[in-house]
């Protein structure tokens, strides 16, 4: 029988995906997926690109290279079209699809 102290006690496998970033940055870079709790504090950041690829952009065992907000500074001296490429990634397992291609039109 499951019970709800059988699923706290699971720590939940962080799946990580390779992103071939070769022919910007030379490597190839790992995304991982929000969790809900980070989709709840992704919902009203000011600044959605950066927060989303602190959140998603790991090393291979799902550890996050850049940490939101004090880390945005260094993620601004890559151009914008790297990090798209990295934001877009991570996007494609997040609920918040829908509010970022509201964002992208706009």
């Amino acid at each position: 029988m499951i019970t709800r102290e059988t699923l706290d006690s699971i720590k939940p496998k962080v799946r990580t995906t390779p992103l071939d970033m070769t022919a910007e940055w030379g490597i190839t870079v790992f995304v991982k997926c929000p969790t809900g709790e980070d989709e709840i504090a992704l919902r009203t950041t000011e600044d959605l690109m950066r927060h989303q690829i602190c959140v998603g952009l790991c090393d291979e065992e799902g550890n996050c290279l850049y940490h939101y907000p004090e880390d945005v500074d260094a993620l601004n001296k890559f151009p914008t079209i790297d990090l798209m490429k990295i934001f877009e990634a991570i996007n494609d397992c997040s609920t918040l699809r829908g509010k970022v291609n509201h964002a992208k039109k706009n």
